[in-house]
């Protein structure tokens, strides 16, 4: 398949940066880009349309805007556009447009699409050409931006079509930003990440000899509870002595730090789009701060907070007294608040197309976080301990009767019951909530033997099918599996014990062992941040 590395590239575009070129603003009507150095308009300029060419480079840059008399998707224009425009052509990648590219061209909806044609020219060889096409609808306008180019010249204006289509945008006035979704590592290894998923995106290389990065020591007695520590791109944020900090994760200086008052709950911490967040005591208020200079940005104030706060790419979701209210996350402004039902204590989760928690009658609801509508509902269940939320499928450990006791997978498009896991032995627990990935999660259970010792283990399960895929005993009790990109940690307090687990085979992966009594860690692109206790000292360090 000699253009399945041309679809690779435009599957992938959006995730690679590369430096800005040179380039001079321009506007025509809602449309807004930025003209690469290398790349001059043609003119006359007409209306709705816009040609661009290269300097030295066969290849030319289109834009067309029109409208249909009725709303139209962007799938269906693409759809159009290959059966008439491209008759003849091989449609070698068609996708949905992301979320990024959607928000940041101001757009509602987008799709992507590449064509190719071969042609034999005068001399017996194929010249081939390419051209891809990007589909921007709003409403019933849409816009339709357009590469044409050869094979050959592809790998040449490969960045400089990236740099244009990023600075697309349609409409006038501030552009919208975007924002990745910045996983909440609040209380890393009981509940309290990202839909309690207990997973990091990163990959130290736990293997070979690590050696010390830095290491920092301050005066704290913190041998009881684990810390707030959360991250964001290269900084730290933790919570020690009532004295809120930033750290520098690659240096371990600290960037800046000030005391937080009595009326704040030392415990939570959690982080969302440039944002650090607290909550009081009381639980009846929510402080936003600038993560560049640790300022109040805003504040909200509610009846009493019954859940931890949901964050999304712009809004906020908390459960205040059994009401589930939605804030803009940049303001701190309600945008809604739905009182049809009554929420329980405990986690919501949120995925791309519902937020879901559970109310006073034991059911899950999945609302949409658009507007708060019911989306559905499942039937009464009784937890035993928190859920977890994939991007797929919302997995609750559930007791049916007085005493069995399973794992349910309900799919999160409608809330029916995907798979369900049952051991099947009288005296099988759960020992903490089930840590996941999107593809697998990691169950931590134990059971009785014959001479009642309590014999643990951990189990890989297939998120798809409920299939095991691999158990892994352990001799003694450990805490929640906490899981990133290759590995598995878990560790014994009071062996103080790491134990680290390949996820793909479930084998042991032998590690340097730890010096210090180990109070938690953390994980941090390819560094663990350790975090000891000694006396009345907290000892933080990084090894890489």
């Amino acid at each position: 398949m000699i253009f399945r590395p041309l679809c690779l590239v435009f599957l992938f575009m959006t995730s690679f940066l590369f430096a800005n070129a040179p380039s001079s603003y321009f506007k025509q009507g809602n449309i807004n880009i930025l003209i690469p150095e290398l790349w001059t308009i043609q003119k006359p300029i007409k209306a709705g349309s816009l040609v661009m060419s290269h300097n030295s480079i066969p290849a030319t840059i289109n834009i067309f805007q029109h409208y249909f008399l009725e709303p139209v998707t962007a799938n269906g224009l693409q759809e159009l556009r290959s059966a008439t425009v491209y008759d003849g052509w091989m449609n070698i990648l068609s996708r949905p447009g992301s979320k990024k590219e959607t928000l940041m061209a101001n757009a509602k909806d987008s799709h992507v699409a590449v064509y190719v044609r071969q042609e034999l020219n005068d001399n017996l060889k194929l010249n081939e050409f390419l051209t891809a096409e990007y589909y921007f609808v709003v409403d019933s306008n849409y816009y339709i931006l357009s590469i044409e180019t050869t094979k050959h010249s592809w790998k040449h204006i490969q960045s400089e079509w990236k740099y244009f289509l990023d600075s697309f945008w349609i409409g006038n006035g501030k552009r919208p930003s975007f924002h990745p979704l910045d996983i909440s590592f609040n209380d890393w290894i009981q509940e309290g990440n990202f839909n309690n998923m207990n997973y990091i995106n990163a990959s130290p290389s736990i293997q070979r000899p690590l050696t010390i990065k830095w290491e920092v020591s301050v005066s704290a007695n913190v041998a009881n509870h684990d810390l707030p520590i959360v991250t964001s791109g290269n900084d730290l944020f933790v919570i020690i002595n009532n004295q809120l900090s930033k750290i520098d994760s690659s240096s371990g200086n600290t960037l800046w730090k000030f005391s937080i008052n009595d009326s704040i709950n030392p415990t939570y911490l959690s982080c969302m789009n440039a944002l650090l967040f607290l909550i009081t005591k009381d639980s009846n208020r929510i402080i936003a701060l600038s993560t560049d200079t640790g300022e109040v940005v805003y504040t909200i104030s509610i009846n009493s907070l019954l859940s931890p706060p949901v964050f999304t790419q712009d809004s906020i979701y908390l459960n205040d007294s059994g009401i589930i209210r939605k804030y803009s996350t940049g303001s701190g402004f309600l945008i809604w608040s739905h009182d049809n039902y009554r929420f329980q204590e405990g986690a919501i989760f949120v995925s791309e197309h519902h937020l879901i928690g559970q109310i006073s009658t034991n059911e899950f609801v999945a609302l949409n976080p658009g507007n708060g509508s019911l989306s559905w509902k499942t039937k009464p269940i009784k937890l035993l301990m928190p859920p977890t939320c994939t991007n797929k499928i919302l997995l609750a450990p559930i007791k049916e009767g007085s005493l069995n006791k399973k794992l349910v997978a309900f799919d999160l498009k409608d809330g029916s019951i995907q798979w369900s896991l049952n051991k099947s032995i009288l005296n099988f627990s759960f020992n903490h909530p089930i840590s996941a990935t999107n593809e697998f999660s990691i169950i931590s259970f134990s059971i009785r033997n014959d001479h009642n010792e309590k014999q643990h283990f951990l189990m890989r399960v297939d998120n798809q099918t409920g299939e095991i895929d691999w158990e892994y005993p352990s001799t003694f009790g450990y805490s929640r599996p906490l899981l990133s990109s290759f590995f598995i940690f878990t560790f014994n307090k009071i062996s103080n014990k790491l134990v680290v687990i390949d996820s793909f085979t479930g084998t042991e992966v032998p590690h340097p062992p730890l010096s210090n009594h180990l109070l938690q860690f953390i994980l941090i692109k390819q560094s663990i941040v350790n975090l000891f206790s000694t006396e009345n000292k907290l000892i933080m360090q990084s090894i890489h």
